[in-house]
């Protein structure tokens, strides 16, 4: 068997096997990259060797390095009739209830602010009248709001950073995105829109010494849930490891075949040359290129917030956190994710501009 058939023999067994392994969806991203590198790779008779795409890709760290510490109320602290004054009395009951010592860091986190909205107003009544009133109770109410403000960042970081949703949302278990795009994406980015009030609100506090909620802060649960059960954060980082991948490889087999011999001679187009560009019209345009520009317009989107939720506080986040963002999540870091998939992208343009022109077929030549 001839060399070149015998390899063009094994590229389709292999993309059998990449379709046979993601479910026989041949609509699938893996599928659909398989399919077009392997065509360019048979085009120009150049080999190259596959790797995992996802080698790269490190996990979320566990949710005891991740969770910011606060500092807790001295015990029997709130247990004065006093704070009926700010109507604090049945939030205080609650947060003693059975129910109310385990709630989970989205609850706590809403629990916190609550109280926070009822706390501060109160204190400022307190303080601006402090010689009518009991001293002993206002030093009391000066400690728990104290207490309670320096919290704040750490509160609203633990309920968002270390809540089930978003443990979920950056599991690596999930397939990259489906060609088509995440159904739940809009909801997802909507949740990470309303996170990003409630850090608001809280910035707010520290600029203007005024607490405002976002409305509807009852609701919250409900954007969890859309972060939850999208896992778009899962996708979207599968989605850039596996286009980074294939972009370099099929740029590598371009540049390899252009460095071994010219395809072409005096800008004259070869068949292989020929049959390239077919497959550039035929599977990167026309099936590939749409999948990247949904990755990067809805990527970038959000991106962006979950970039200004992690960045939105006044502590020093755990090394390993840092970390993950740097390499899983940063937009600006070199070394990260979002930075591999804009260099493959140059780079992979740039090697089919190369032979194009070297072949007189750049389109619009």
């Amino acid at each position: 068997m001839p060399k070149q058939l015998f390899l063009h023999s094994v590229r389709l067994i292999l993309l059998s096997a990449w379709v046979l392994l993601y479910g026989c969806d041949q609509n699938s991203p893996e599928a659909m990259l398989e399919d077009y590198l392997v065509r360019v790779s048979n085009s120009i008779d150049q080999e190259y060797q596959p790797a995992s795409p996802y080698a790269g890709l490190i996990p979320l760290p566990p949710r005891r390095e991740r969770r910011i510490p606060t500092t807790e109320l001295r015990s029997g602290l709130l247990e004065t009739l006093g704070f009926s004054n700010c109507n604090l009395l049945p939030l205080i009951a609650k947060r003693n209830s059975s129910l109310g010592k385990v709630m989970k860091p989205s609850v706590l986190m809403r629990y916190e602010l609550d109280f926070f909205e009822r706390l501060h107003p109160c204190y400022e009544r307190y303080r601006a009248s402090r010689t009518s009133i009991d001293l002993d109770f206002f030093r009391l109410l000066e400690e728990v709001h104290q207490v309670k403000s320096d919290n704040l960042e750490a509160v609203v970081w633990n309920g968002i950073f270390t809540s089930e949703a978003m443990e979920k949302n950056f599991s690596l278990s999930q397939d990259p995105l489906p060609v088509t795009g995440n159904p739940g994406f809009g909801d997802s980015l909507r949740a990470l829109q309303q996170f990003d009030k409630v850090v608001e609100s809280v910035s707010e506090y520290r600029n203007n010494n005024h607490i405002k909620l976002p409305n509807k802060l009852e609701d919250l649960e409900q954007h969890y849930f859309a972060i939850y059960s999208s896992e778009y954060g899962s996708q979207l980082i599968k989605s850039l490891a596996l286009l980074s991948y294939y972009l370099n490889l099929t740029a590598n087999v371009l540049e390899q075949r252009m460095e071994r011999r010219p395809l072409c001679f005096n800008q004259t187009p070869t068949e292989s040359a020929k049959i390239l560009k077919n497959v550039f019209i035929k599977y990167y345009s026309k099936d590939v290129q749409p999948y990247m520009a949904l990755v990067q317009k809805q990527g970038s989107e959000w991106l962006k917030y979950i970039n200004k939720l992690i960045n939105s506080n006044r502590f020093r986040l755990p090394v390993s956190v840092q970390h993950y963002q740097t390499r899983m999540l940063a937009m600006d870091a070199p070394e990260g994710l979002w930075s591999s998939y804009q260099r493959s992208i140059k780079r992979h343009t740039q090697a089919w501009q190369k032979l194009l022109t070297e072949c007189g077929l750049m389109p619009g030549v």
